[in-house]
């Protein structure tokens, strides 16, 4: 646990109405849940963050994830030990850090992000490639303009308004 509002997934097991489609794992067997695979089913904001940082914290509190939730862009925590889905519990208040599931998917998004030890973060689109690389955090005008201009994102605003 590294701050009083997170919570650790390896202490707790949610109620499985938290976070319904998002997550793996059985609520009835008693099981930690983790993070399903995002690597091409999501856009990802990955943060790559030294081990001596937690100061990216404060970031979470102030994020517009109903704009992520439009895009389809998520985000990853990058350390050198542990990929976690970072997601927003507003019904709790809090920050919860799942663990990715699937160790392929998790080499994948270390290998992919390519992280320094310095905090960054990265964009990476639902291809898989690198789209943009930023030393602060992006604003969300920013974030949301390149990825308003990528193929796949037009192609499913175009989609939204033709369904209505």
């Amino acid at each position: 646990m590294r701050l009083i509002s997170k919570i650790s997934l390896s202490l707790v097991v949610l109620s499985p109405f938290v976070f319904a489609g998002q997550l793996s794992a059985s609520p009835n067997e008693g099981q930690i849940y983790k993070a399903a695979n995002p690597l091409g089913e999501n856009r990802i904001l990955a943060v790559c963050v030294p081990e001596e940082n937690n100061t990216i914290d404060s970031k979470y509190s102030v994020m517009d994830w109903d704009g992520f939730e439009e895009r389809d862009l998520v985000i990853v925590e990058v350390r050198s030990k542990t990929t976690d889905r970072v997601i927003f519990d507003d019904r709790l208040e809090l920050m919860i850090f799942n663990p990715i599931a699937d160790k392929r998917a998790s080499t994948r998004l270390t290998s992919i992000t390519s992280c320094g030890e310095a905090l960054e973060f990265v964009l990476i689109g639902k291809d898989q490639g690198v789209k943009q690389r930023w030393d602060n955090f992006p604003s969300f005008e920013t974030l949301y303009s390149i990825i308003d201009a990528m193929p796949m994102r037009r192609f499913e605003m175009r989609q939204k308004r033709r369904d209505g």
